[in-house]
C-alpha cells in the first residue's frame, strides 16, 4: 500500500482539495484517529476545516463558516441516518 499525501499538493496548492470537499457526496470528518494514527489522522478534519477552510487559508477561496458547519453536523448524520426531525432527547 502506498500512502502518497503529497499528491493533493502537485500543483502547489490545495485548490483539488477544495474542490473534493465541496462535492455534495463528499463526507468531511468520518474517519477515527485511534487505530490508524500511525498513518493518519483524521480526527483533526473537522478542526482543520472550520479554521483552514473557512478563515486561514491565505491563497484561494474561503468557504463560509455556516457552509461548514452544515457540512460537518447536518451532512455527516443524514448519511448515517441520523434525522433532524427525531429528537434524540427530551427533558423529564
Amino acid at each position: 500500500m502506498l500512502y502518497l499525501p503529497v499528491t493533493n499538493y502537485a500543483a502547489g496548492n490545495l485548490d483539488v482539495v477544495r474542490e473534493m470537499i465541496a462535492a455534495p457526496n463528499t463526507l468531511i470528518g468520518l474517519g477515527d484517529g485511534g487505530a490508524h494514527v500511525g498513518i493518519m489522522c483524521d480526527a483533526t478534519a473537522t478542526s482543520y476545516t472550520l479554521t483552514h477552510w473557512t478563515r486561514d487559508r491565505g491563497r484561494g477561496a474561503l468557504f463560509p463558516v455556516s457552509w461548514a458547519i452544515k457540512r460537518l453536523a447536518a451532512d455527516n448524520a443524514a448519511a448515517i441516518g441520523l434525522e433532524r426531525s427525531r429528537p434524540c432527547c427530551r427533558s423529564a
